[in-house]
């Protein structure tokens, strides 16, 4: 069991003290295909507490990280340091049998009925092992609470997470060392929210987007331009 944990601690868990932030983030598109996005965060001066440097912390928590699965970026700030850790699943059954998953929840229950998608986690949840601070001698956890937030394209029917963003189709559920959790479930309808589905494909290829209109204006320019030579020369 410790050994299935270590790399929820290694993501989730790596709070020396008090400072450490975490955000955990899925999208979930209207195909299914889930983009996971997690940033691990602590002050440095919490960090120089334990470690030489910044940068041997980094080292450190990487070797508990599968390169081959996760895609891993350092942050180095001024006052703060962290990681970036991206995945993509071609769908909720790859994502169920991944490390960080199954260091949460045993599995989860998939059904696709009539246009109607559910999803429900399994089995004994891992909460008093999460949060536990005598998991291991190397590290002290000091973390309170893991906020779970799910970007769904699709319109959601039922849920049981905590908070509700609407307007964004953002469900946020918040697993506490206090508070006994059974599960999270939802179920989606084969209906598109396009407006969310446009707004964040817009926000995550706003360069390219950029890039698309500068050369669209460039070539514009050029053709008036070319146009303008050729009228001009034409009238003489």
């Amino acid at each position: 069991m410790k050994n299935k944990l270590n790399l929820l601690f290694m993501i989730l868990c790596l709070c020396l003290l008090s400072g450490c932030t975490c955000e955990y983030n899925l999208l979930v598109t209207n195909k299914k295909k889930i983009y996971e996005n997690i940033v691990i965060m602590d002050q440095n001066d919490n960090i120089l507490k334990y470690s030489d440097s910044v940068e041997e912390f980094l080292l450190n928590q990487k070797k508990g990280i599968d390169m081959n699965e996760y895609a891993v970026n350092d942050i180095l700030n001024k006052d703060s340091t962290g990681l970036k850790i991206k995945n993509t699943y071609s769908s909720f059954e790859n994502y169920i049998k991944s490390d960080l998953f199954t260091s949460l929840f045993e599995s989860a229950n998939i059904s696709e009925d009539n246009n109607i998608f559910s999803f429900e986690t399994t089995g004994d949840y891992t909460r008093n092992n999460i949060f536990s601070n005598d998991i291991s001698s190397d590290y002290l956890y000091d973390l309170d609470q893991i906020t779970i937030k799910i970007q769904f394209y699709n319109k959601v029917i039922s849920h049981n997470a905590d908070e509700v963003d609407e307007k964004n189709n953002i469900y946020t559920w918040n697993i506490k060392r206090d508070t006994d959790y059974e599960n999270i479930k939802f179920v989606l309808d084969n209906e598109i929210r396009y407006d969310v589905m446009i707004k964040d494909y817009i926000s995550r290829n706003m360069l390219t987007i950029v890039v698309f209109i500068g050369i669209i204006i460039a070539i514009i320019i050029f053709v008036n331009h070319l146009l303008g030579i050729m009228k001009k020369n034409n009238s003489i």
